[in-house]
């Protein structure tokens, strides 16, 4: 989770949860890129664009709910898992060159 003091202009946040898929009660993870544009310490708010969209202003606990790197595997009731970074389905492990942390890390050490 992220705290407003460690953020910088620039990061790339992500902000995952879960969310119904339609008028179902079916579940799925979704993950969405968070950019940061400018940050207000004292007023701790930070000016942030979510998934592309126009900016909007985020208070310090919607920044507190943020991840610095998302899931490996996001779920999919239909789809089965996936990464988020790559889009690669967990059965077949991660594409060459995902950005992922833990693909790195699996790489590094033949995991």
């Amino acid at each position: 989770m992220a705290k407003i003091t460690s953020i910088q202009e620039g990061d790339v946040l992500f902000d995952c949860h879960t969310y119904r898929m339609g008028n179902t009660t079916m579940r799925a993870m979704g993950c969405w890129d968070v950019v940061i544009k400018s940050i207000d310490l004292l007023k701790k708010t930070a000016r942030v664009s979510w998934n592309g969209n126009p900016e909007q202003t985020y208070y310090e606990h919607n920044i507190e709910r943020l991840r610095r790197h998302p899931p490996e595997w996001l779920r999919d009731p239909l789809n089965g898992s996936f990464c988020h970074c790559c889009g690669a389905k967990k059965e077949d492990g991660h594409r060459d060159g995902c950005k992922h942390p833990k693909a790195k890390w699996r790489k590094v050490n033949n995991v």
